[in-house]
């Protein structure tokens, strides 16, 4: 099904697509995460969850934005959005009423790692 997606557009459109899909992602992290709102948005256990689906997506995203193909293409995606995960829980120990956590770093790693996985497969990888 993604494969069948991915087939539908051109690689030019589904790489830009996904740069804008991942710069979005990234503002909305910084930015919204910034916000009095985002302070206790979900609670636990339910942050995690949270955590792992955004930085699922944000992992697809990134590795169709960066050009790259196969293996490559999954693991620069998968350190490239734990790295987004890790200064993202970096910026929260300044942000008032936000905490930083190792739990939340490795929601997104396991994140992170599946969508860099799927978009791996979905190109596909392992074939």
């Amino acid at each position: 099904m993604f494969t069948d997606f991915l087939n539908r557009y051109s690689p030019l459109t589904v790489q830009l697509t996904a740069v804008l899909v991942t710069m979005v992602m990234v503002a909305a992290l910084y930015f919204g995460g910034g916000q009095p709102i985002a302070v206790g948005l979900f609670a636990a256990p339910y942050d995690k969850l949270a955590h792992l689906v955004v930085f699922a997506v944000l992992g697809v995203a990134m590795c169709l934005a960066i050009g790259l193909r196969g293996l490559a293409m999954m693991w620069f995606g998968f350190f490239c959005t734990l790295l987004v995960g890790i200064v993202d829980e970096w910026h929260q120990i300044y942000l008032p009423g936000r905490t930083s956590s190792f739990g939340d770093v490795a929601a997104d790693a396991v994140g992170a790692a599946l969508g860099a996985w799927a978009a791996w497969r979905g190109t596909g990888g392992g074939e």
